[in-house]
């Protein structure tokens, strides 16, 4: 179980977009996923859908980095 965890905390953040939207007429395409590892996450339809997501994955993918910067 421990290796699966360690897996999953090492795995990068990957957003995507589904082929098609869900039909109900207020999206603007398919909704956006956030996979990590073996899991994914349906963030929505809505306008900032993708921004958010992304967000989400920068700050995943960066966490544990070297402070570069010297703050």
């Amino acid at each position: 179980m421990r290796k699966h965890i360690e897996n999953l905390i090492n795995a990068p953040a990957i957003v995507s977009r589904m082929p098609s939207g869900s039909g109900d007429g207020y999206g603007y395409g398919g909704g956006i996923i956030l996979t990590i590892g073996d899991r994914s996450l349906f963030i929505g339809e809505a306008n900032f859908s993708k921004e958010f997501a992304e967000e989400i994955a920068e700050r995943w993918n960066t966490r544990g980095m070297p402070d570069t910067k010297g703050e």
